[in-house]
Protein backbone atom coordinates (compact mmCIF):
# COMPACT_ATOMS: atom_id res chain seq x y z
CA UNK A 1 0.00 0.00 0.00
CA UNK A 2 1.79 3.08 -1.27
CA UNK A 3 0.09 6.09 0.30
CA UNK A 4 -0.39 6.77 4.01
CA UNK A 5 -3.39 5.01 5.52
CA UNK A 6 -5.89 6.37 8.03
CA UNK A 7 -5.28 4.91 11.48
CA UNK A 8 -8.32 4.12 13.59
CA UNK A 9 -8.24 3.14 17.25
CA UNK A 10 -11.65 1.91 18.33
CA UNK A 11 -11.24 3.69 21.67
CA UNK A 12 -11.03 7.20 20.20
CA UNK A 13 -14.29 7.19 18.19
CA UNK A 14 -12.61 8.74 15.15
CA UNK A 15 -14.02 8.59 11.63
CA UNK A 16 -13.74 10.27 8.26
CA UNK A 17 -17.04 11.94 7.29
CA UNK A 18 -17.74 13.07 3.72
CA UNK A 19 -20.90 15.14 3.03
CA UNK A 20 -22.99 13.75 0.18
CA UNK A 21 -25.33 15.83 -1.98
CA UNK A 22 -28.79 14.41 -2.77
CA UNK A 23 -27.78 13.91 -6.42
CA UNK A 24 -24.51 12.13 -5.61
CA UNK A 25 -23.69 8.72 -7.04
CA UNK A 26 -22.94 7.73 -3.42
CA UNK A 27 -26.68 7.67 -2.68
CA UNK A 28 -26.99 3.97 -3.33
CA UNK A 29 -30.30 2.15 -2.93
CA UNK A 30 -31.42 -1.47 -2.76
CA UNK A 31 -31.83 -1.88 -6.52
CA UNK A 32 -28.63 0.03 -7.42
CA UNK A 33 -25.59 -1.98 -8.53
CA UNK A 34 -22.49 -1.12 -6.49
CA UNK A 35 -18.92 -1.97 -5.68
CA UNK A 36 -17.32 -0.99 -2.36
CA UNK A 37 -13.62 -1.53 -1.74
CA UNK A 38 -10.72 -0.55 0.50
CA UNK A 39 -7.34 -1.66 1.69
CA UNK A 40 -7.59 -2.67 5.35
CA UNK A 41 -5.31 -3.94 8.10
CA UNK A 42 -6.80 -4.86 11.45
CA UNK A 43 -4.85 -4.34 14.66
CA UNK A 44 -7.08 -6.20 17.10
CA UNK A 45 -10.14 -8.37 16.81
CA UNK A 46 -12.48 -6.03 18.65
CA UNK A 47 -15.90 -7.36 19.58
CA UNK A 48 -18.86 -6.21 17.51
CA UNK A 49 -18.62 -4.70 14.04
CA UNK A 50 -15.84 -2.60 12.55
CA UNK A 51 -17.08 -0.26 9.80
CA UNK A 52 -14.81 0.12 6.79
CA UNK A 53 -17.07 2.40 4.72
CA UNK A 54 -20.77 3.12 4.92
CA UNK A 55 -23.61 5.55 4.52
CA UNK A 56 -25.84 4.97 7.51
CA UNK A 57 -28.23 7.39 9.23
CA UNK A 58 -28.71 6.49 12.92
CA UNK A 59 -31.77 8.77 13.16
CA UNK A 60 -33.72 6.72 10.58
CA UNK A 61 -31.74 3.50 11.15
CA UNK A 62 -31.28 3.23 7.40
CA UNK A 63 -28.27 2.72 5.16
CA UNK A 64 -25.52 0.42 3.95
CA UNK A 65 -22.04 -0.56 5.10
CA UNK A 66 -19.03 -2.70 4.28
CA UNK A 67 -17.62 -3.93 7.57
CA UNK A 68 -15.78 -6.59 9.50
CA UNK A 69 -18.16 -8.70 11.63
CA UNK A 70 -16.56 -9.89 14.84
CA UNK A 71 -19.67 -11.64 16.09
CA UNK A 72 -22.42 -9.02 16.20
CA UNK A 73 -24.17 -9.99 12.95
CA UNK A 74 -24.13 -13.75 13.26
CA UNK A 75 -20.52 -14.68 12.71
CA UNK A 76 -18.47 -16.26 15.49
CA UNK A 77 -17.03 -13.96 18.20
CA UNK A 78 -13.76 -12.53 16.90
CA UNK A 79 -14.53 -14.13 13.53
CA UNK A 80 -13.41 -11.13 11.48
CA UNK A 81 -15.69 -11.84 8.56
CA UNK A 82 -16.10 -9.30 5.75
CA UNK A 83 -19.77 -8.31 5.45
CA UNK A 84 -22.07 -6.19 3.30
CA UNK A 85 -25.20 -5.02 5.10
CA UNK A 86 -28.33 -3.05 4.19
CA UNK A 87 -30.64 -1.72 6.91
CA UNK A 88 -34.05 -0.23 6.06
CA UNK A 89 -35.98 1.60 8.80
CA UNK A 90 -34.35 -0.50 11.52
CA UNK A 91 -34.80 -3.84 9.75
CA UNK A 92 -31.80 -5.85 8.58
CA UNK A 93 -32.61 -6.21 4.89
CA UNK A 94 -29.35 -7.80 3.74
CA UNK A 95 -26.36 -9.39 5.43
CA UNK A 96 -23.91 -11.37 3.35
CA UNK A 97 -20.60 -12.22 4.96
CA UNK A 98 -17.49 -14.19 4.15
CA UNK A 99 -16.79 -17.51 5.83
CA UNK A 100 -13.06 -16.68 5.95
CA UNK A 101 -11.64 -13.98 8.28
CA UNK A 102 -9.91 -10.81 7.11
CA UNK A 103 -8.76 -9.75 10.61
CA UNK A 104 -5.35 -11.41 10.62
CA UNK A 105 -3.28 -8.21 10.95
CA UNK A 106 -2.15 -8.29 7.30
CA UNK A 107 -3.06 -5.85 4.54
CA UNK A 108 -6.00 -6.95 2.37
CA UNK A 109 -7.83 -5.32 -0.51
CA UNK A 110 -11.43 -6.14 0.40
CA UNK A 111 -14.38 -5.56 -1.90
CA UNK A 112 -18.10 -6.19 -2.12
CA UNK A 113 -20.12 -6.11 -5.30
CA UNK A 114 -23.91 -6.13 -5.50
CA UNK A 115 -25.76 -6.47 -8.80
CA UNK A 116 -28.91 -4.54 -7.77
CA UNK A 117 -31.12 -7.62 -8.10
CA UNK A 118 -32.80 -7.23 -4.71
CA UNK A 119 -31.42 -10.61 -3.63
CA UNK A 120 -28.50 -11.71 -1.47
CA UNK A 121 -27.26 -14.02 -4.24
CA UNK A 122 -26.37 -10.84 -6.15
CA UNK A 123 -23.56 -10.12 -3.64
CA UNK A 124 -19.93 -11.14 -4.14
CA UNK A 125 -17.16 -10.55 -1.59
CA UNK A 126 -13.46 -10.45 -2.43
CA UNK A 127 -10.20 -10.45 -0.49
CA UNK A 128 -7.03 -9.61 -2.37
CA UNK A 129 -8.83 -9.92 -5.70
CA UNK A 130 -10.06 -13.45 -5.00
CA UNK A 131 -13.78 -14.28 -4.59
CA UNK A 132 -14.61 -15.47 -1.07
CA UNK A 133 -17.04 -18.15 0.07
CA UNK A 134 -20.04 -16.41 1.65
CA UNK A 135 -22.97 -17.09 3.90
CA UNK A 136 -26.28 -15.23 3.88
CA UNK A 137 -27.53 -14.08 7.27
CA UNK A 138 -30.41 -11.87 6.01
CA UNK A 139 -32.08 -11.74 2.59
CA UNK A 140 -35.18 -9.56 2.99
CA UNK A 141 -34.55 -6.52 0.80
CA UNK A 142 -38.15 -6.34 -0.44
CA UNK A 143 -39.32 -2.82 -1.19
CA UNK A 144 -37.51 -1.08 1.68
CA UNK A 145 -35.08 1.70 0.81
CA UNK A 146 -31.57 2.29 2.15
CA UNK A 147 -31.44 5.89 0.86
CA UNK A 148 -30.63 8.46 3.54
CA UNK A 149 -29.20 11.96 3.97
CA UNK A 150 -26.22 10.93 6.12
CA UNK A 151 -22.63 11.54 5.04
CA UNK A 152 -20.38 8.77 3.81
CA UNK A 153 -18.20 7.59 6.68
CA UNK A 154 -14.95 5.67 6.84
CA UNK A 155 -13.69 3.87 9.95
CA UNK A 156 -16.84 4.18 12.07
CA UNK A 157 -20.56 4.92 11.96
CA UNK A 158 -22.00 8.34 12.85
CA UNK A 159 -23.18 7.05 16.24
CA UNK A 160 -19.67 5.68 17.01
CA UNK A 161 -21.06 2.18 17.32
CA UNK A 162 -18.85 0.45 14.74
CA UNK A 163 -15.31 1.75 15.29
CA UNK A 164 -12.61 0.21 13.13
CA UNK A 165 -9.43 -0.91 14.88
CA UNK A 166 -6.56 -0.67 12.42
CA UNK A 167 -5.80 1.00 9.10
CA UNK A 168 -8.03 1.86 6.15
CA UNK A 169 -6.66 3.13 2.85
CA UNK A 170 -7.80 3.87 -0.71
CA UNK A 171 -11.55 3.55 -0.16
CA UNK A 172 -13.55 3.44 -3.40
CA UNK A 173 -17.30 3.40 -4.03
CA UNK A 174 -18.64 2.66 -7.51
CA UNK A 175 -22.29 2.74 -8.60
CA UNK A 176 -21.63 -0.22 -10.88
CA UNK A 177 -20.45 -3.81 -10.45
CA UNK A 178 -16.76 -4.42 -11.06
CA UNK A 179 -16.00 -7.79 -12.59
CA UNK A 180 -13.80 -10.36 -10.83
CA UNK A 181 -11.09 -9.50 -13.37
CA UNK A 182 -11.33 -5.79 -12.54
CA UNK A 183 -11.12 -6.57 -8.81
CA UNK A 184 -7.98 -8.60 -9.42
CA UNK A 185 -6.50 -5.83 -11.60
CA UNK A 186 -7.01 -3.32 -8.77
CA UNK A 187 -5.45 -5.73 -6.31
CA UNK A 188 -2.38 -6.07 -8.50
CA UNK A 189 -2.22 -2.32 -9.20
CA UNK A 190 -2.62 -2.92 -12.94
CA UNK A 191 -4.15 -0.24 -15.21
Amino acid sequence: VASPAAVFDNGDQSLVSIPVSPSSALNLDTLQPMTLMAWIRTIRQSPGDMAIVGKFDPATVTGWALLVDNGELGGPPGGGRLALIFVSAGKLALIVESTIPVNDGGWHLVAATYDGSGKANGVRLYSDGVPMAVTTVADAIGSGSILNSAPLTIGNSLDNGDAFDGNVNEVAVFNTVLTPEQNLQLMLGAP
